[in-house]
């Protein structure tokens, strides 16, 4: 049905300066054209009136996962994983999206469950089932024995099993690859020091994708795994932490060259734990300095690959500790904070930079004619205060107004 929103203020996600009494105009699901909104009707079709907010694209969130349960410790979380079966795991998956839409996020991509949960989250949700936002899956992660999200089911030793992996994700319809390139933080049997896999197993990775015509993400937690993602060919780098065996700062200026060039994709984790990091009004000054210090510390890889010229994205890497998929809000002030993203950078972070990330771009992350209608309503002027992404009022999802102040709008009609 034609719809048409109308906007007090628009901010389109490209990094445009925001533009003032918009009337989007959407039919079959697409955005249609942009129009100044003083005179302007349509006959037929629904109208919202947003006047008094500000319309931004859908938030995408590039790395979620989602049966992971946001608990106090890594414990908790896996421990979670591992009892329940796979019913317990959809629905959590699905309750967690749909949290993500509450937030106004349109988008998200799963970066590794256990099992084949997500794939079926998927198709429920593509197919109407169940309300939630757009869902790209790997499938379950490549990883060693032992090695990061071993739990989660896909060992694989060696190149050639490493290829057999990425084949077996890509052959039952993974959107896309994922590889746990070097240990990870919430694994205590791995190391996020040292790489997994060699450049010739990440190469086959990427090589088996390709034929697929699928991305590979390679998670990356210090320099020398980030070096093998690069040369190796992956499409994203998740985290990009450049340290070094002793923990130090390891940025490889070479490299971060090559990124930039070939527009390998970065992805910047404003988890609970990164967001706890940031000081707050009831710290003591000591711990206020402390803590800032400390957050300075671990953006400074964003910042320094932001003026090289990579492309940085924003995401949560919700379902780990302390990160639940409601508050990406906070994630999105976290990153602008720590790399130094004016708001409306920083909301092109969260919408047009993982849209051309995910291989999107022509479909969704900016509000222009002839994409996808997936746009949010929030209280407030978002590039005078980045607070106001806090206060989601509605969320369209492919023009169809699926969230309204918190509460779902399960339309059955769409099925």
């Amino acid at each position: 049905m034609p719809t048409v929103i109308f906007a007090g203020t628009v901010i389109d996600g490209t990094g445009r300066d925001p533009i003032k009494d918009r009337a989007i105009a959407i039919d079959g699901g697409r955005i249609t054209d942009l129009h100044a909104a003083s005179g302007f009707r349509r006959r037929n079709g629904d109208e919202w009136n947003c006047r008094h907010l500000t319309v931004l694209p859908g938030f995408i969130d590039a790395h979620v996962h989602l049966n992971f349960n946001a608990g106090p410790t890594n414990e908790d979380v896996i421990a979670t994983l591992l009892k329940e079966n796979d019913a317990d795991l959809a629905l959590r998956a699905i309750g967690n999206a749909q949290d993500a839409l509450r937030a106004g996020v349109t988008t998200v991509r799963d970066c590794g469950g256990r099992g084949l949960v997500t794939f079926s989250v998927r198709e429920a949700v593509a197919g109407g089932v169940v309300t939630g936002p757009r869902v790209l899956v790997c499938g379950m992660p490549i990883t060693t024995t032992l090695g990061h999200c071993h739990y989660c089911g896909l060992i694989a030793d060696g190149t050639d099993a490493a290829r057999a992996a990425a084949r077996a994700m890509c052959e039952r319809g993974a959107d896309f690859v994922k590889v746990m390139a070097s240990g990870g933080m919430m694994t205590s049997t791995s190391d996020p020091l040292s790489s997994q896999y060699s450049l010739e197993a990440l190469r086959a990775i990427v090589e088996v994708a390709r034929q697929f015509r699928r991305p590979v993400a390679a998670h990356a937690l210090n320099s020398e795994t980030v070096r093998r993602a690069v040369d190796a060919g992956v499409d994203t780098i998740e985290h990009c932490l450049w340290q070094a065996p002793d923990w130090s700062f390891d940025p490889d200026e070479e490299v971060i060259t090559k990124i930039a060039s070939r527009r390998i994709y970065i992805g910047s984790t404003s988890s609970g734990i990164v967001r706890s990091m940031r000081p707050e009004a009831t710290d003591a000054p000591d711990v206020q300095a402390e803590k800032r210090a400390a957050f300075s510390k671990r953006f400074q890889g964003e910042r320094l690959m932001r003026s090289m010229g990579v492309p940085i994205l924003i995401h949560t890497d919700a379902g780990v500790r302390h990160t639940p998929f409601r508050e990406f809000s906070q994630a999105i002030e976290c990153g602008a904070e720590g790399i130094g993203l004016t708001p409306v950078e920083a909301i092109r972070a969260v919408t047009q930079i993982p849209a051309e990330a995910l291989g999107l771009g022509g479909e969704i992350g900016t509000i222009e004619a002839g994409k996808r209608a997936d746009l949010i309503a929030v209280e407030g002027d978002v590039a005078a205060d980045l607070t106001a992404v806090r206060r989601v009022r509605a969320v369209w999802r492919d023009g169809r107004l699926v969230m309204v102040d918190g509460r779902l709008v399960a339309d059955r009609s769409a099925r």
